[in-house]
């Protein structure tokens, strides 16, 4: 009885192949959701033992989840959408835009984590407070480095030119390179 209702929704999934497709991309979906939470398990376990920042990772696991629905959603389009070339690129685009910025997100948390650990290393090292104002200014160049990188990147995905853009943001980096030679000197230097 289960072989026969399985042959039937076999053939069934031969005469339709965009069924096959969806139910693949849920069960891919699925797997992956799965997959995620084991090694958000494991991680867990590795931040307990490191005394790391455990909200800060805890806050990666759904943007995770929402990258891999975004993919599902990309696939499900790219398949039922074939006919409507144009709704079908621009959600394609918009798409891959929010997983840009959620990738972007994900790098900014880490970079938190990272440099939060490393200001404690450095305060246990050296016992004392100076590098205190490094870390915030450090976290926001960190963030509006990524914010720029994702921006180009959206931008590209648009098909929008972006090498004019480039050169007068080194133009300004170097610019402003100069302008804050002395002070920021002063800041690392201590």
């Amino acid at each position: 009885d289960v072989l026969s209702n399985m042959n039937k929704f076999l053939e069934l999934a031969k005469s339709n192949p965009n069924l096959l497709w969806t139910l693949l991309i849920i069960f891919a979906t699925i797997f992956l959701m799965v997959a995620i939470h084991l090694f958000a398990k494991n991680i867990f376990k590795l931040i307990k033992r490191k005394h790391l920042g455990i909200k800060k990772i805890v806050s990666l696991e759904q943007p995770l989840l929402i990258i891999i629905m975004v993919m599902g959603a990309q696939a499900v389009a790219s398949t039922y959408l074939r006919d409507y070339p144009r709704i079908h690129n621009n959600l394609n685009n918009f798409l891959i835009s929010l997983s840009i910025v959620i990738v972007a997100y994900m790098l900014s948390v880490i970079g938190a984590i990272l440099l939060e650990n490393w200001s404690k290393k450095l305060k246990k090292t050296r016992h004392d407070e100076t590098h205190e104002g490094i870390v915030p200014l450090l976290k926001s160049v960190i963030n509006i480095l990524l914010g720029l990188i994702a921006l180009i990147f959206i931008l590209q995905t648009w098909k929008v030119s972006v090498g004019a853009l480039l050169t007068s943001l080194g133009i300004a980096g170097v610019i402003l390179g100069f302008a804050f030679k002395d002070p920021l000197t002063n800041v690392f230097g201590g």
